[in-house]
């Protein structure tokens, strides 16, 4: 299944912030998720994930689901370490050991039906990534009826103008996934 949410433009100025816990476009977009989750009925086995290092779609996820385990790939060494103490301190037992990587490479290295979800928050436009997301889909590395959720900027960015990211994850659903996608 197939569905693109854009975040709200600032129209009446709501609060925004970097922190995920403080911006209602992303509260708004990881309450979507946790209802796609939900809707899944995949209640156990392992979660692919980009954590964000307070693991907040991962705890309310858990929270529902307790049988999940979420694995997560961090490349930057500060960002790693503070997901890393964030686990440990808090006793995130649904939490494995983070990996020091980037989540492309365990993607690549995954066999067919081996994540229950994947949780792929990017911090970039869709063609830095396009690679990684198209090898997931067509190696069909997670269980049938498990969600594929991606985040990516939406805009165009330096030397993508014209790109439109809604019309290009679509082409590349399309073209990776054959019919198995809706």
């Amino acid at each position: 299944k197939v569905e693109l949410l854009a975040k709200e433009e600032k129209q009446h100025k709501p609060t925004y912030s970097h922190d995920p816990e403080k911006d209602v476009r992303k509260v708004k977009i990881q309450k979507r998720l946790l209802e796609e989750i939900l809707a899944s009925n995949i209640s156990s086995g392992i979660v692919l994930t980009l954590s964000w290092i307070k693991c907040i779609v991962e705890k309310q996820i858990n929270t529902k689901f307790p049988n999940l385990q979420f694995l997560s790939c961090e490349l930057d060494k500060p960002t790693f370490f503070q997901l890393e103490n964030e686990i440990l301190s808090k006793g995130l037992k649904f939490m494995l050991e983070p990996l020091r990587c980037e989540i492309g490479r365990i993607i690549r290295l995954s066999a067919k039906d081996t994540y229950s979800h994947l949780l792929l928050d990017y911090c970039g436009h869709l063609n830095s990534f396009k690679d990684e997301i198209e090898i997931a889909i067509k190696n069909k590395i997670v269980k049938t009826n498990g969600i594929i959720w991606i985040t990516v900027v939406g805009r165009s960015g330096k030397g993508l103008k014209g790109f439109n990211a809604k019309d290009e994850l679509i082409s590349l659903i399309k073209k990776s996934g054959s019919d198995d996608y809706k």
